[in-house]
């Protein structure tokens, strides 16, 4: 369950409650629910930064080069050169036309947020160039901050009463984290600025909210 101010809830646990009353959620009541025999796991995806920023397509989906879980090679062999697969290879070839100037951003190409760079082309585009990644660890396929499982999340919200709920048996199936960091996603909350959270889990978590606007009513979080 989440329940969050406006916008989407991707970036890491909230630190301060909005000050615009417009873009906060409230009144919030989570009670008697019973939640229970909850697996999940987190496929953590190493982003790659090349000057200063990740490396992510057109529409914003990270360019994989390896499995956080083994370091298999997804688009970069053993020996540093370009592997390519279906999806690496499309990626390539969108960041090239743009490069080229064959896709310009125009309202419906949307393709402002692509940051694969002409090193990263050239490199693909060769069969011998030698390529050393550093990767930005603790983010998903579209660099969202990982954040494990949480089972009720509540932030940007003024008044809320969780109580009377139950959470039991809940099993994370992430596999062990990825060690070949360079650094941690920014995105982050200060408490986890160098922490890879694919297997944590959380019953309840709560941030960035405050008491009811009544002031004489307060927010709660009681006999879970």
């Amino acid at each position: 369950m989440v329940v969050h101010g406006k916008g989407p809830a991707v970036g890491g646990q909230g630190e301060e409650l909005s000050a615009d009353v417009d873009s906060t959620s409230s009144n919030i009541v989570i009670k008697q629910n019973v939640i229970k025999n909850i697996k999940g796991w987190t496929n953590e995806i190493p982003a790659v930064v090349e000057d200063g920023a990740v490396l992510n397509d057109a529409r914003g989906a990270v360019f994989q080069f390896i499995k956080s879980f083994d370091g298999t090679g997804i688009a970069i062999n053993s020996d540093g050169t370009y592997k390519g697969n279906i999806v690496a290879d499309l990626q390539i070839m969108v960041a090239k036309a743009i490069q080229d100037g064959i896709l310009t951003d125009q309202p419906l190409a949307q393709i402002g947020v692509n940051t694969i760079n002409p090193t990263i082309v050239n490199w693909a585009m060769s069969d011998s160039t030698v390529y050393v990644p550093s990767y930005r660890c603790n983010g998903d396929s579209m660099h969202h901050v990982s954040k494990g499982m949480i089972i009720i999340r509540v932030e940007d919200t003024v008044g809320f009463n969780i109580e009377g709920n139950s959470i039991e048996n809940v099993t994370n199936l992430s596999p062990p984290k990825f060690e070949d960091c360079t650094d941690y996603h920014a995105g982050a909350s200060s408490e986890n600025e160098a922490e890879q959270q694919a297997g944590n889990v959380r019953g309840i978590s709560v941030a960035a909210v405050s008491g009811y606007a009544d002031s004489t009513k307060y927010s709660r979080i009681r006999e879970n």
